[in-house]
């Protein structure tokens, strides 16, 4: 879990920011599938992160989830654009 303490240092640090608030072009996070929902993380917070849910009509709803509730691969990839966010907010 060395990971989820770097996510929520930097974003202790920094603050909450979107995917769409980097000056680099990101893709959403793939969380999960059910039909035709897809779970897409775009928020990303102290305690939690933001899923936006999308349909084949687009965006559909959202719900927030525990970073402890989400895969190391997936906690790998919010590290990564954390470490980005705190890179342009120096």
């Amino acid at each position: 879990m060395k990971n989820l303490t770097l996510i929520k240092e930097i974003l202790k640090n920094y603050g909450s920011f979107s995917i769409y608030e980097l000056d680099k072009k990101q893709e959403s996070i793939f969380v999960s599938q059910l039909g035709q929902y897809v779970g897409l993380a775009e928020y990303f917070a102290l305690d939690f992160c933001g899923i936006s849910i999308y349909d084949s009509d687009g965006f559909n709803s959202n719900y927030q989830l525990k970073y402890e509730d989400l895969s190391e691969n997936t906690l790998n990839e919010i590290l990564n654009l954390c470490q980005q966010w705190e890179k342009e907010s120096i």
